[in-house]
């Protein structure tokens, strides 16, 4: 058989994503990620299940290019070749996000010893569907308090619980004996002398505080697959499905944001709750995702960032942040790194008023970064 005569597909599970300078191939069958150049990235999109013939014959004078990016594509599995009446046997892999329960994380501070306050806010997010809780705790929180929590949650559909609590607490070593309860994902302990992470004790010490720091992410803090993947390219992916409980029980999508929707010493019963959770307006921070937001729309790591900084709505809709990333995208620098500038130095204005790009500004900086 001829080889011109077959047919590129690429595996369903390999997506790419473009960026502004440079795409990346995200490999969601073993959680991992690979940059491809922009001219690639084309390529992919315009030649998916088209035949070798056409490819080939569309770059007549970059063939040597073209086998390179099929020689790379294939080295890491991303293609492989069939024959035009073998296109329709593979399937694409359905890209939409859905889950059945109205929330999934419940994020608690914990201040006082009143059992029955916390049992109430227990069984309004199992009513939800809620699988995972975090519990913010004061300095003052003793053991046998938590202890005394978890047994309400022993015979219950949670699947996970995470503690955040300050290294400056009275009583840290109690916490230790902690480490056999089943559900207990880690207890976060921030503000620690060093960063590090005790298996035994479920113990990571972070030295910052990530509740009030601001906000950093890394290629090591990025998520690769398919679940965060589908629920990335339609929702929040920090802020989706979330729902806060301040101390004075005041109700929030989430610690970061400002917004106070009721308190839930005046909610009654499950169905009000359900009621203020499925407004629009509750949920507007979970529909605003990367996509539909300035600058991050531009970013290749999208769909693996988990973003915590609150979204703002301008007047014509559109999105922005406030705070800018410590990655620019325009440029594919990190903050610190040689080469770095921020967003107004390339050219690029994001804020209340609106948003401005100068692409030429920005090409003249790139051919100097990358020459």
């Amino acid at each position: 058989m001829n080889k011109n005569s077959e047919y590129l597909k690429v595996f369903s599970e390999c997506l790419p994503v473009r960026g502004y300078r440079r795409a990346l191939i995200y490999d969601l069958a073993r959680n991992d990620k690979r940059f491809i150049p922009l001219g690639l990235y084309d390529i992919l999109q315009n030649f998916t299940n088209k035949s070798l013939t056409s490819l080939i014959n569309s770059f007549p004078d970059e063939q040597e290019i073209i086998k390179e990016y099929l020689s790379f594509l294939q080295k890491h599995d991303y293609i492989f070749y069939c024959d035009s009446n073998e296109l329709d046997l593979f399937n694409s892999m359905k890209l939409d996000w859905q889950e059945p329960a109205l929330l999934s994380t419940g994020i608690i501070e914990i201040h006082n010893i009143n059992l029955d306050y916390y049992n109430q806010i227990f069984n309004f997010l199992l009513a939800a569907g809620c699988k995972q809780l975090v519990f913010y705790l004061d300095d003052s929180i003793n053991v046998s308090l938590i202890k005394s929590l978890l047994s309400l949650l022993e015979a219950s559909r949670i699947q996970s619980i995470d503690i955040v609590m300050s290294s400056s607490s009275s009583n840290l070593d109690d916490f230790n004996q902690l480490a056999a309860v089943k559900r207990l994902n880690k207890i976060l302990i921030t503000q620690a002398t060093e960063n590090n992470y005790n298996l035994a004790t479920k113990q990571l010490r972070l030295k910052d505080d990530f509740r009030f720091e601001k906000f950093r992410t890394s290629e090591n803090s990025f998520i690769i697959n398919l679940s965060f993947f589908t629920e990335s390219r339609s929702h929040n992916s920090y802020f989706n499905q979330k729902i806060f409980f301040a101390k004075n029980g005041d109700i929030k999508n989430s610690f970061e944001t400002s917004t106070v929707f009721a308190n839930v010493n005046k909610i009654k019963s499950y169905e009000a709750l359900k009621t203020l959770v499925s407004s629009s307006e509750f949920q507007k921070q979970w529909h605003y995702n990367k996509d539909k937001c300035d600058v991050c729309k531009e970013c290749e790591f999208r769909y693996m960032c988990l973003d915590n900084r609150e979204l703002n709505e301008r007047v014509d809709g559109s999105l922005y942040h406030k705070e800018e990333c410590n990655y620019n995208p325009f440029i594919c620098k990190w903050e610190g790194e040689e080469g770095y500038l921020n967003l107004e130095q390339c050219g690029v204005i994001s804020n209340d008023s609106g948003c401005s790009i100068d692409n030429d500004k920005i090409d003249t900086i790139n051919s100097k970064l990358w020459k």
